[in-house]
């Protein structure tokens, strides 16, 4: 999940917050504000309000994280990597680079991350307790996140992909049925029940007067319904691939780019030959870099004939290569991680040999699914 500002790194780990967060963290210190703090300590006004109010929705905000660190650290000790954390308007994400490979693990990742929530909602009534006769504001917010830390909890084993609840139906079916993609049809439709339970809740809150009650819980349904369909189809891809490496993919008739041309002769170049998505640029037979053809024509008409492709090269973000025995399922998440169509493709002397292309990802896939119906 792009768009947003990595704030640093957490067990080794990238944490990012989406630009949506900034929405729901004002949304919470409002509510705090308006409804829950004056309704449960009467005696905070002011600034003392607002004060308590952000440092509610930081802990919740923190106890998200928690959430997802569990199932990052639990992941990653099982040997599944991981790309980071990001906390968005509907709670935190972490972004696995591939599934687990048995049932048991999926169902360990899955559970972790609630069993987390609840664990910290018992502490946190634990410190209301104690915090009563010391400072009421202070328990105010412990209650406040002892709740919070529940609901999140509890909402998380609905039995609905991509609800951790639904990965563990998954994680169950799974180990019934030996078929991960059966068990993952299963999590799907139950998510999209889940999705449409939640639609029609605030479909009827809305009817009944309480509009933004109801409009928030159409909102989680249908981004639930969204995040199953996506889920699926990514589990349905990643299974379809799986053994298979880069060499399926490559394309091996390419056009390369020579770093000592001018950026003229290389316009003339692709100019007469099919498109592809990366020109990857040699110097001495070693690959240099990559263009696109957006780099080519948004450099000034005026200067190519002036400009080596060296120089423009240079100029550009240097972009990772893949090997011939690189798997495909991590290779086409590094295309998403780096929001690229392809990458160049080196044999073991650094030459560029082809590139890996999302779209030659797709035509196997769409002529697989074709074959196989």
């Amino acid at each position: 999940m792009p768009n947003g500002w990595r704030l640093g790194r957490v067990f080794g780990i990238p944490i990012t917050i989406h630009y949506s967060w900034l929405f729901i963290f004002a949304l919470v210190v409002w509510s705090l504000v308006s409804d829950y703090l004056p309704m449960h300590h009467p005696g905070i006004t002011g600034g003392a309000n607002w004060a308590w109010a952000i440092v509610a929705a930081l802990l919740f905000f923190a106890s998200v994280l928690a959430h997802e660190l569990a199932h990052s650290l639990v992941a990653r000790a099982l040997g599944i990597p991981v790309d980071g954390i990001t906390l968005f308007a509907l709670g935190g994400f972490s972004a696995l680079k591939r599934d687990a490979t048995r049932p048991r693990i999926e169902l360990a990742v899955a559970l972790v991350g609630p069993l987390t929530s609840l664990a910290l909602a018992a502490l946190l009534w634990l410190a209301w307790r104690a915090l009563l006769p010391v400072s009421m504001p202070a328990a105010a917010v412990a209650f406040y996140l002892a709740y919070g830390n529940a609901a999140l909890g509890i909402f998380n084993l609905i039995p609905g992909f991509p609800l951790d609840g639904g990965r563990v139906l998954r994680a169950v079916a799974w180990a019934m049925s030996g078929n991960l993609e059966r068990a993952t049809r299963l999590a799907v439709r139950t998510g999209r029940v889940a999705a449409g339970l939640l639609v029609a809740l605030g479909a009827w809150q809305a009817i009944s007067g309480e509009g933004i009650g109801g409009l928030w819980f159409i909102l989680i349904g249908w981004f639930l319904w969204s995040a199953a369909e996506q889920e699926g189809a990514r589990t349905t891809i990643q299974s379809a691939l799986k053994g298979h490496t880069v060499e399926t993919f490559v394309n091996w008739k390419i056009i390369v780019l020579d770093a000592d041309a001018s950026v003229s002769a290389a316009v003339e170049q692709i100019a007469v030959a099919p498109p592809q998505p990366l020109y990857p640029v040699i110097a001495q037979g070693a690959l240099l870099g990559a263009l696109t053809a957006h780099d080519l024509a948004h450099f000034p008409a005026e200067r190519w004939q002036s400009t080596s492709v060296n120089w423009l090269t240079r100029r550009g973000v240097a972009l990772p290569t893949l090997t011939l025995d690189a798997d495909a399922i991590e290779s086409l998440g590094k295309l998403d991680e780096l929001q690229a169509d392809a990458l160049p493709v080196t044999d073991g002397s650094g030459r560029p040999v082809g590139l890996f292309d999302r779209s030659a990802v797709l035509r196997w896939l769409q002529l697989r699914s074709s074959l196989a119906a």
